[in-house]
């Protein structure tokens, strides 16, 4: 009796078994019959969606179908090139993991568009940054707090590394400062230091502010603005050309070497800007340590 019982679960289990592949190999196959048996009236739902510019749509049936159909294969980048070009135009210049995804997929696609190639390599290199950046600022501002250092108003060296390469970014930095005269709201309380930072014994510099500056006058680029304001660096007048990514809290200087150079021997130095509903704005910055924070650093970055 127990084999008879034992025998008959057996054969109900080979039988459910074979019903569940048959019912999955139909659930897999109906799209491809509901494909074929109506061909043609999905292609032309799709050119007509296309025809209206209705993208997103067009591109998720021809996702669906084009398995099937080496037409839709082939009509396939051209429309996905569309949707995300369309997203991209609604994604702000800021938004760099955004930009990166889409670019992404578009070189992919078209590897040898050259423009899709450079946009992809400047968010990149953006997105690196902007890691850099965020770290060394998040770790300068718990170092300020712990640290016990016998002149706050000093430079100060603080180093960062790349969890993932190992790799090791080295910056010195002025104390932070508030503008001379205090803007109007929004921007009362918007601070500002000098930076200067060194990979592989590569130097750059920077204005970092604890807000994205909000300049008038500068010349809109691609992705970026250019500017020129007036600095003061000791007793000596001159001028420093600049660039922001937009939305970027960081005025990255064009001539690193001859601004770095220029920093030596000086009590302070004075940066004026144009700030949107503020007019003329200058931030003084003080240099105590400054020449022995600058030897620290580039013994730090070459050893």
């Amino acid at each position: 009796m127990i084999k008879s019982i034992i025998k008959w679960m057996f054969i109900g289990f080979v039988a459910l078994t074979a019903l569940g592949m048959c019912v999955s190999y139909n659930a897999g196959s109906g799209v491809q019959q509901r494909f074929l048996e109506n061909k043609i009236s999905i292609k032309q739902g799709i050119t007509d969606k296309i025809e209206a510019e209705k993208f997103s749509l067009a591109l998720d049936d021809i996702e669906m179908y084009k398995a099937y159909d080496e037409e839709l294969q082939a009509l396939y980048p051209q429309i996905k090139e569309k949707v995300l070009i369309a997203e991209l135009k609604a994604i702000p210049v800021a938004n760099t993991s955004g930009n990166l995804s889409r670019y992404e997929e578009l070189a992919s696609l078209f590897p040898d568009n050259v423009t899709y190639k450079e946009k992809l390599a400047f968010y990149r290199q953006q997105t690196e940054r902007e890691k850099i950046l965020s770290k060394v600022e998040g770790e300068k501002r718990i170092a300020e707090k712990k640290a016990a250092t016998p002149n706050p108003l000093g430079w100060r060296y603080f180093s960062s590394k790349d969890k993932m390469t190992g790799e090791e970014s080295h910056f010195i930095s002025s104390a932070s400062t508030g503008s001379m005269k205090p803007m109007d709201f929004p921007y009362t309380d918007v601070t500002s230091w000098i930076g200067i930072g060194c990979k592989a014994g590569e130097l750059w510099s920077y204005f970092g502010f604890s807000e994205a500056p909000n300049l008038t006058g500068d010349k809109t680029e691609d992705g970026y603005s250019t500017s020129e304001s007036r600095l003061r660096v000791g007793e000596t007048l001159g001028s420093v050309r600049l660039s922001q990514t937009w939305g970027d809290r960081f005025l990255n200087v064009f001539n690193d070497t001859a601004f770095i150079n220029s920093l030596s021997g000086v009590d302070d130095v004075m940066l004026e800007l144009s700030w949107h509903g503020n007019g003329k704005v200058h931030y003084k910055y003080l240099m105590i340590d400054f020449e022995k924070r600058l030897v620290e650093l580039k013994e730090k970055c070459s050893a």
